[in-house]
């Protein structure tokens, strides 16, 4: 018999995921898409009648009159992004606006002078900035750009405001642009200045604003964001006060035009800032979301591809070319270090990246020069070896896995029979090593590990007779970045080639490929120079001798990367480490978390006594690095 009372039924999804159809994670007391979003997360019950649902027609162009404060700002999710990689190329290096949303409610972004100040757009400190902007969208559906503009403006200023600080919303982002290119740009120098300058006239008090690049301020006010989460308080007070306001804002000011948004290298920047922003502040989902949101869109605008190059104006293709491989490495170092699938990967090697290396930008990055009056190498030049570190090791751990796969008989999904490595694979594995080793090979002498130490007869210098000149900070923070990325990956591929010999005992063979004999015993190094499969395969008793003859050389070679990333760290300012970012904090904390691992699993070993010097000092050294995403972890967030 049916029933006319209706249902009641518990719910699978916050408000807004069930209003957009998206999948909800049902965290409390906010999802991540409501986190990502910065809107509010309410869980209601839904009431329903058995039957077909009702269809509405109230709008007279047969359009959908859903709440407005929800489908006006569809977000594009990394599904929708991902799935438009199919289409047609384009004809130029910016992709076709987005579909609008299926409601057919848009945006005007034509200049538009600003209306008058809409009463309901202001709100007090006390209310949800979203919630403020939603109920403005709700009650004026066709606002203007530039009164959208305006309420993302109030907010932000009313939040700051309420800090209580002796600062304008001006002033304080100006401080943050400052900041970000004299500590930030030289590892993230993906933005033109003068793009930020037009944006800071955006936040200037008293300036009419009738035409409104949306894009423009949510690039800004996303710098601000990372700029204040990132550099310490001991160099900016207000930093930590203000990151989580500019973050929001950004945030909200994407929404306004995200469904007519054309893609250029600001696009991706700003969702990049968003990601390094959460990194900071220890929100380790969100970040990898919004990392997958840049990669996609450099998926999207084929940014591997050095064709896709031809119709951008000079600056465009400079700063394209250097968000690729930020991306590129940054896709690495999550795959590595927190064990994320890598996006940027095996195809794209396979098909080829043919984009070439980013070159210098006039005006922007400039020749330095150190208190000797020395001139530096060109900012560009510590960037692009960083990209050459990355590559040369992805290369390396890719084709370790691919071969131990091999070996094993486990090579594409099927099982197979397992067999020995073959001479022309040890030799071409070995030469993608000593690729990695040399990568760093040609750094100024500045980046190098010593950058006192000189190679030209000319300039070397003994310890008595040494001028030594400060480091320039950019110089500093690209070395501390390229010298600490090196010694953690060379603990990576060390650990890699321990899987290797460890797991299958014919792959024993890559070991002397990689390292030096010298690091072994004497009377072991011969017989695991000539390895002879045949024993391996046949003999019980000669296979323990070899692996401990292994491990411990495997064990010291780990020992010396941490002496090697010490040396790194103790040759560095600790307001510099900071500087680095929570990349940086992950690195050294890999590196400390083998040392003690070493010293549990190999407490008999004399490797294991040299790694005891290390137990207290790789925990003492990251507590002064105040890592957020530290504190997160070890509250189980």
């Amino acid at each position: 018999m049916p029933r006319d009372r209706p249902l009641q039924r518990l719910t699978q999804a916050c408000d807004y995921c069930r209003t957009r159809k998206i999948k909800c994670d049902l965290r409390r007391p906010s999802c991540a898409n409501c986190e990502n979003r910065s809107l509010s997360c309410r869980f209601s019950t839904q009431q329903r009648k058995r039957g077909p649902r009702p269809v509405f027609h109230s709008n007279p162009g047969g359009e959908d009159d859903e709440d407005l404060s929800q489908t006006t700002l569809e977000p594009h999710t990394t599904t929708q992004i991902t799935s438009n990689l199919t289409h047609s190329h384009r004809q130029s290096h910016l992709t076709p606006p987005s579909p609008l949303p299926a409601d057919g409610s848009h945006f005007d972004q034509s200049p538009d002078p600003v209306g008058s100040v809409i009463p309901d757009a202001i709100h007090t400190p006390s209310q949800s900035p979203s919630l403020s902007q939603h109920s403005f969208l709700a009650r004026n559906p066709h606002s203007s750009t530039s009164e959208l503009f305006t309420v993302v403006y109030q907010d932000l200023e009313a939040e700051l405001s309420s800090l209580g600080l002796n600062s304008t919303l001006h002033s304080l982002a100006r401080s943050c642009v400052n900041h970000f290119f004299d500590c930030l740009y030289p590892l993230m120098p993906i933005v033109y200045r003068p793009k930020i300058e037009l944006g800071l006239c955006l936040l200037h008090p008293g300036i009419e604003r009738r035409e409104i690049d949306l894009e423009v301020f949510t690039l800004t006010v996303a710098l601000c964001a990372i700029t204040a989460a990132i550099v310490p308080s001991t160099i900016f007070t207000e930093g930590s006060l203000i990151a989580e306001k500019f973050y929001r804002a950004s945030k909200r000011s994407l929404e306004l035009y995200r469904g007519k948004e054309q893609y250029t290298s600001s696009s991706i920047a700003i969702r990049y800032f968003q990601s390094g922003y959460t990194h900071s502040v220890g929100q380790p989902r969100t970040t990898w979301d919004e990392l997958e949101s840049a990669i996609a869109l450099a998926q999207e605008m084929r940014l591997h591809d050095e064709v896709s190059y031809a119709n951008m104006d000079y600056v465009e293709s400079q700063l394209c070319r250097r968000l690729f491989w930020v991306l590129f490495t940054g896709d690495k170092s999550a795959g590595i270090l927190r064990k994320h699938h890598i996006t940027l990967g095996r195809y794209l090697l396979e098909s080829g990246i043919t984009v070439c290396y980013s070159k210098s930008l006039e005006g922007e990055d400039s020749y330095i020069e150190d208190d000797l009056g020395e001139r530096g190498p060109p900012l560009i030049t510590g960037f692009n070896l960083n990209q050459d570190l990355w590559r040369a090791a992805y290369l390396v751990l890719l084709e370790t896995d691919t071969l131990r796969a091999r070996c094993m008989g486990r090579e594409d999904g099927e099982d197979r029979n397992g067999r020995t490595p073959t001479a022309s694979e040890l030799s071409h594995l070995s030469d993608l090593y000593i690729s990695f080793e040399t990568s760093l090979g040609d750094a100024p002498t500045c980046l190098r590990v010593n950058p006192t130490l000189s190679f030209s007869p000319a300039t070397f210098a003994f310890g008595q007779e040494q001028r030594t000149a400060s480091l320039h900070r950019a110089f500093a923070l690209q070395r501390i970045n390229l010298q600490v990325s090196y010694q953690c990956l060379r603990l990576v591929i060390v650990q890699a080639m321990s899987a290797s010999i460890t797991s299958f005992h014919p792959v024993s063979p890559f070991w002397p490929t990689f390292l030096p004999l010298h690091t072994m015993s004497p009377s072991s190094a011969s017989s695991v120079d000539r390895p002879d499969a045949t024993i391996a395969h046949n003999s019980s008793i000669s296979e323990q001798p070899i692996h401990r003859c292994e491990s411990s050389a495997l064990l010291l070679q780990k020992v010396r990367i941490a002496e090697d990333m010490l040396y790194v760290l103790h040759t560095s300012s600790l307001e510099n480490l900071r500087l680095n970012g929570e990349s940086c904090v992950e690195k050294i904390r890999l590196v400390g978390a083998a040392m003690l691992e070493l010293i549990d699993h190999h407490r008999d070993s004399l490797v294991a006594g040299m790694a005891s010097r290390f137990k207290e000092l790789f925990p003492h050294i990251l507590a002064h690095l105040r890592s957020k995403a530290s504190d997160s972890l070890a509250s189980g967030l």
